[in-house]
């Protein structure tokens, strides 16, 4: 239920950009997520906070004209969060970055390098920003999907630093509104369906190296237990997608139940740590 909703109108700037940034009570961190936002001298269009029924409402007041706050009074979850900031958004292309992110200096001015090239769908870099030190068994190349962090060598675009042009969602859609985080369930991939939708009815992707993003990374995103619960979900969301596959996933699970064993014997952490967490997405494949 849509509870408040705080809106100034003014002319439309030259920007084409719309930025979507979906708040859960992280107000500290979502505030150095807009200052990175205005603290360049390209501006977005306008700004859209999308409060998803954080404890303690989200207050963030600029002297920018065009930041818009929408609050939900309970949870929706994020896609559907940000299928509603997407509905708001006016730009021609809407941007979406977390609330716990910090953009570049020159990541408006690489976005529109993407947009001047003919790209339906932009991407660009998440690079980590640290909390604390990662622990020995823990790499950006092993875990850093895991903590949203480390998509520059494939070159994927992920859900903290995407953009879009509206005729995409004008074609097919939004964002699954059972896929992705929602009353602290790991439910993954929101992004991936979308951009893979998008593909099918030939829309462009392209990723800009230049476009950084930088993604903070705490130190409970570095451990087993997370690893775990996000692997668990992963599973899930594939069951979600693909359907359970459960003699599959079975044999796949034995599979993955012996490598563990002899990696456990053989004390290779990182490799034991990818065994265990494969293990957990078969498990959320079956459940």
């Amino acid at each position: 239920m849509l509870l408040t909703e705080h809106s100034k109108c003014i002319p439309k700037m030259n920007n084409r950009v719309s930025v979507v940034i979906v708040c859960y009570n992280r107000p500290k961190q979502a505030r150095r997520t807009v200052e990175s936002l205005l603290e360049n001298g390209n501006a977005p269009f306008e700004v859209i906070l999308v409060d998803d029924g954080s404890k303690s409402p989200i207050r963030i007041d600029f002297p920018f004209p065009n930041l818009r706050l929408i609050r939900f009074e309970k949870e929706v979850g994020l896609s559907n969060a940000r299928n509603y900031g997407l509905k708001e958004a006016r730009g021609d292309y809407i941007a979406f970055i977390d609330d716990d992110t910090v953009v570049s200096e020159n990541w408006l001015e690489e976005v529109e390098k993407g947009i001047n090239a003919g790209a339906d769908i932009i991407g660009g870099p998440l690079k980590p920003l640290f909390n604390s030190k990662p622990p020995e068994w823990w790499s950006e190349e092993h875990f850093g999907a895991l903590a949203g962090v480390g998509n520059a060598q494939a070159q994927e675009i992920w859900g903290a630093n995407m953009v879009f042009r509206r005729e995409v969602f004008e074609k097919v859609g939004f964002f699954n509104p059972e896929l992705g985080r929602k009353n602290g369930k790991l439910f993954t991939y929101e992004d991936r369906d979308l951009i893979v939708r998008a593909e099918e009815s030939s829309f462009k992707p392209l990723f800009v190296n230049g476009a950084e993003v930088f993604h903070s990374v705490p130190s409970s995103r570095m451990t087993i237990n997370y690893v775990l619960k996000w692997s668990y979900y992963f599973g899930k969301t594939e069951k979600i997608i693909n359907g359970p596959e459960v003699l599959t996933s079975c044999y796949a699970l034995l599979i993955a139940a012996m490598q563990t064993a002899y990696l456990l014997f053989r004390a290779k952490k990182p490799d034991m740590f990818k065994a265990i967490s494969r293990i957990a997405v078969l498990l959320g494949r079956l459940s």
